[in-house]
């Protein structure tokens, strides 16, 4: 499917706010008893884990599907994070009549006129941080992946900007390694790492079976959502087809990938890998002491990728600790 929405940050405005007051509330959309909701689990933490709840049209349903693969089954407890979704009702008065309205103290989070599956997934994950921080948490925009080596298993942190690399970095085989989260996870005090997702929500422009196998087997199995993906008139997608946009994306299970790492069994982390394009920021390779790698981390000089829309693509921006969808 194709979203109308080219999601650049400069496009959409986020706002934090208190509980709107009953009578404001869109009541077409949460008293129609054909709404879908989904609660499942977003985050593995033992004795923490928050159940979740996502509300969306009917029109607009191929986005519980998508978010379906990404949420852990519920096992019981009313949800602590809700994402109301209704991209069909403008927000007047917003650029583009479009809004993001975050409600912390409440876990609601109301997404107003954007259909881009994104600001689903993001919407859980923005609150879900503020319950890592509030633990003594670092919530982190990164993937995580296990290696083996002579010396035993050795748990690494991919970290970088929506459309550097994490996804390819997390997902290549290198020394038989195994992925264990493509895009978020809560490190804690003791490095140990938890992960947020049960699938994986990948960019597919460019993406070719020869240079990551795993991932393109993945987005082309039956069971993948494409959104904003170019389709050729036998159904085949064209990954390289910039129509829509460079920003095209699949949503696939994990287990679509055939083998991965469960978060609750890996070790604390060895090391932090950083990825970024802006090579005038730091050498193409390059080891940072503690002190460096804190200052790179929170000073975010990087590149702007396609993932950011056509505005950022390619220049020069300031993303501290790359963008953790965190409205503080």
């Amino acid at each position: 499917m194709r979203s109308t929405f080219d999601p650049s940050p400069r496009e959409e405005r986020m706002v934090v706010l208190r509980e709107p007051e009953p009578q404001t509330r869109p009541r077409q959309v949460l008293d129609n008893p054909s709404q879908e909701q989904l609660r499942r689990l977003t985050l593995q933490m033992p004795n923490a884990q928050t159940a979740a709840r996502l509300v969306i049209e009917r029109a607009n349903a191929n986005v519980a599907g998508m978010q379906k693969f990404l949420y852990f089954e519920r096992t019981g407890g009313e949800p602590q994070v809700t994402v109301i979704d209704t991209p069909n009702l403008p927000a007047p008065g917003y650029p583009n009549d479009r809004c993001i309205a975050v409600d912390l103290d409440n876990g609601v989070t109301r997404v107003l006129n954007s259909d881009y599956f994104g600001e689903s997934k993001k919407g859980g994950l923005r609150m879900w941080n503020k319950i890592v921080y509030d633990k003594g948490g670092l919530p982190m925009h990164a993937g995580c992946k296990v290696i083996p080596t002579a010396a035993g298993e050795k748990t690494i942190v991919v970290i970088g900007l929506s459309g550097t690399g994490k996804t390819t970095t997390t997902f290549r085989r290198q020394g038989d390694s195994k992925a264990v989260q493509d895009d978020f996870i809560a490190l804690m005090p003791g490095a140990k790492v938890y992960g947020t997702e049960n699938g994986c929500f990948a960019k597919t422009f460019s993406l070719s079976a020869e240079y990551e196998p795993e991932i393109y087997r993945a987005v082309t199995s039956p069971i993948a959502y494409l959104e904003n993906v170019y389709l050729n008139e036998d159904g085949t997608p064209d990954f390289f087809n910039e129509s829509f946009t460079q920003n095209g994306r699949a949503v696939f299970p994990l287990k679509a990938l055939g083998r991965y790492e469960d978060a609750n069994k890996i070790a604390p982390v060895n090391a932090i890998v950083i990825l970024n394009r802006a090579r005038s920021v730091v050498p193409a390779l390059a080891k940072l002491t503690e002190q460096q790698a804190a200052a790179y981390f929170m000073l975010g000089e990087t590149q702007g990728t396609s993932a950011g829309g056509k505005d950022e693509a390619g220049k020069a921006l300031r993303v501290p600790g790359t963008n953790p969808f965190f409205p503080l």
